[in-house]
């Protein structure tokens, strides 16, 4: 094993380092452009911080909780107006997501212990002496390295959706949960609340969450009726409150997301409107988009993923095969361990001393907790995606399940480890059993480092993988650059260097969900060129057009206009839009680059 895994601390620092670099390195540069969706961000945030009108639902392009957009108002305030301002919130938030992802794992396994062999076994001691191979830390270690090293939530650590979020609540907050039921601190109580409740403030998945919310209360709530029942003596008042933890808890949650709340009663149309465009109880056959949906789902681990070069590398699986490996063995291996518990006693202890909820209950009665609450985890993140029926497999609309798959593909790496170095512990007692003798051949030491250089060759493997995936393959991508709208992004700069006394016309030939009577992809060009608000184009001198007034333009610019102008179509394939422009201004230079065709009546 790696020595690092004997030092947590220093495990894990190594572990966010790596994160930060996966999500930081070249954020200026890749990916390239400005997708419109992130720019419709950039200009409600612009419009926000001259009006002070900082809003909790922004309701344009189908509504966005605010949360994510007031926050990257932050960073354009000291960064500047530009797409890596934009992203680099969610390279922090990507970060410190495996932080989040780390503490939660550890805490909800503390409760889990190793049936075979115990921890003083001679035997264990010598195939592992200075490693508690068993000890959740580890598990948690393996969990944080992944998510650090995932493509798929790289890649939207590093692009300006809002999705980004909901991994750093829910890991959050249910880390502050647990450790607030284990240890009644008001500090975590009040913690899990303001975390848990910022949540509906995210990404529209996490409405899913209160089931989560409420199997956890469910869970922990039975527990502490059935101590409470058998009238057991009372030693730690924090410690056997339970209802108290959950009933602040629950005040704090209730408080934080009350402005949310009241204005989802308010605006229902707002709130409801992108989920019922993409609901499968929309389609002909509801049961069969269901099941297809689900199949789609489930398959996009290690078959196929989501292919939408935003979201994903070309169809790719979203975890990579080791990973993917490791998370079918933990997945399949947890659910083994919750049906026959073969594997592990979760959530009890052959200790006849109890703490917390579980003090006092007979061991054979704890319920296996740690794995139950995966799989309601799981299941539950799945549902925004299983129950919509466009582009599955998606994986924006999964952005919830990373977490939990990360801690099963943990699981699974710890499963086969543990599986291993049983084989060879009963090897060894069988060969001492025949000869009455330890076995004099083995060498621990070897043993030990064996199972290291294939932990760190695999994990490098793993690493190395992902570096080349995103920063070679998809960064030089032609794909990647149309994906980003790239073209967009280079007419918005175009337009952002001419003069302000310029007069551009910007025709917007690009279908797309209407903003204020404009299509979507004008969105981009209106950041780079700060020009969304009427003042805005005033100012710079800047006009969109939509492509059915266009044949009225020779009316406002008339032939023989002295006055510097530029006529730019966002879409330089649209040969009717061109056509109809050369027709109608023949008298204009046609300039045309790689990304764009301009009209003008002067040199530029």
């Amino acid at each position: 094993m790696p020595q690092t895994l004997q030092k947590p601390w220093l495990s894990l620092l190594v572990i966010l380092t790596l994160a930060a670099v996966f999500r930081f390195t070249l954020i200026s540069d890749i990916p390239p452009g400005l997708y419109p969706d992130e720019a419709m961000n950039g200009n409600n945030l612009l419009e926000a911080m001259r009006t002070s009108d900082f809003k909790i639902f922004y309701p344009e392009n189908n509504g966005r909780e605010g949360l994510f957009i007031n926050i990257q108002a932050m960073s354009v305030y000291f960064f500047g107006r530009n797409a890596w301002a934009l992203r680099i919130v969610s390279s922090f938030v990507g970060t410190f997501t495996v932080l989040g992802l780390y503490l939660v794992t550890k805490e909800l396994l503390s409760s889990v212990k190793k049936a075979i062999p115990p921890a003083d076994d001679p035997k264990r001691k010598r195939m592992h002496p200075n490693l508690n191979l068993y000890d959740p830390g580890i598990v948690a270690i393996f969990a944080s390295f992944f998510l650090s090293t995932s493509y798929w939530h790289i890649n939207f650590s590093r692009m300006g959706f809002r999705a980004i979020m909901l991994p750093l609540v829910c890991t959050f907050g249910f880390y502050w949960l647990l450790k607030a039921i284990r240890t009644g601190k008001i500090s975590s109580t009040v913690l899990a609340g303001v975390f848990l409740g910022l949540g509906f403030y995210t990404y529209i998945a996490y409405r899913i969450t209160p089931v989560i919310i409420g199997f956890v209360i469910l869970w922990f709530g039975w527990l502490w009726w059935r101590e409470h029942k058998t009238l057991l003596p009372v030693k730690s008042p924090s410690n056997s409150c339970v209802p108290c933890v959950l009933a602040l808890f629950l005040f704090v949650l209730v408080i934080v997301a009350f402005p949310m709340g009241a204005y989802f009663v308010q605006h229902s149309d707002d709130v409801a409107s992108r989920q019922s465009q993409v609901s499968i109880f929309g389609s002909d056959s509801p049961i069969k988009a269901l099941a297809l949906s689900t199949v789609k789902t489930l398959g996009m681990f290690n078959f196929r993923g989501d292919c939408n070069q935003r979201h994903n590398l070309k169809c790719q699986p979203e975890l990579f095969w080791p990973v993917g490996f490791f998370f079918l063995l933990g997945f399949l291996g947890s659910l083994v361990t919750v049906l026959t518990r073969s594997l592990f006693y979760l959530g009890r202890s052959k200790s006849p001393d109890q703490t917390g909820v579980f003090r006092g209950l007979p061991s054979d009665e704890l319920p296996s907790f740690p794995l139950f609450f995966l799989f309601v985890w799981f299941f539950g993140m799945a549902a925004p995606a299983v129950l919509t029926s466009e582009g599955i497999p998606h994986a924006l609309r999964s952005i919830g399940l990373i977490p939990p798959v990360m801690i099963f593909a943990s699981l699974g790496l710890f499963y086969l480890i543990a599986i291993f170095v049983e084989h060879i512990e009963a090897r060894l007692s069988r060969l001492e059993a025949d000869e009455g003798t330890e076995t004099p051949s083995f060498k621990p030491t070897v043993f030990q480092q064996t199972i290291s250089l294939v932990i760190a060759a695999v994990l490098f493997y793993v690493t190395m993988h992902t570096y080349t995936a995103y920063f070679t393959n998809f960064a030089n991508d032609p794909e990647t650059y149309s994906a980003y709208s790239g073209d967009l992004y280079s007419i918005g700069l175009y337009a952002a260097s001419l003069p302000d006394p310029v007069k551009k016309y910007v025709i917007v030939n690009m279908s797309g969900v209407e903003t204020r009577g404009i299509p979507m992809p004008a969105q981009t060009v209106m950041f780079t060129t700060d020009t969304f608000t009427e003042a805005g184009r005033v100012e710079k001198n800047m006009i969109y057009v939509l492509p059915k007034d266009v044949p009225g333009l020779r009316s406002i610019i008339p032939a023989g206009v002295k006055d510097p102008v530029v006529i730019i179509p966002l879409n330089k394939k649209d040969p009717n839009t061109v056509s109809e422009l050369k027709k109608e201004f023949p008298e204009f230079k046609v300039n045309e680059t790689a990304d764009y065709i301009v009209f003008t009546n002067t040199s530029l």
